[in-house]
């Protein structure tokens, strides 16, 4: 019998999707490239951009943040203000809040 749990199915997909080429330096240089540019043309991301995509999600298995796919497909009215202001302030100012 072959013992599988939800937490080692889970951790196999997080790692085949993994980007092994990331490097943080040039994301990093990058955003500060999009940060030094033409702030004034840039176009935020709106709310209703946010939702549609949103509820479009496809069913995905549990990222590292351990929400499910139906969160963010169910509740995609809901969540996308604060999730396009997170967007729009993280491109405008060329970095994620930590928190």
């Amino acid at each position: 019998m072959i013992s599988v749990t939800s937490n080692k199915i889970n951790e196999h997909f997080a790692i085949i999707a993994t980007d092994p080429l990331y490097v943080k330096d040039l994301v990093t240089n990058q955003v500060t490239v999009c940060s030094s540019a033409d702030i004034d043309s840039f176009t935020e991301f709106s709310e209703c951009y946010g939702a549609a995509s949103l509820s479009k999600i496809n069913r995905t298995s549990l990222g590292y943040d351990s929400i499910p796919f139906w969160f963010f497909k169910h509740f995609a009215c809901e969540i996308s203000p604060v999730l396009c202001k997170i967007i729009n302030v993280s491109i405008k100012n060329g970095f994620v809040p930590k928190s």
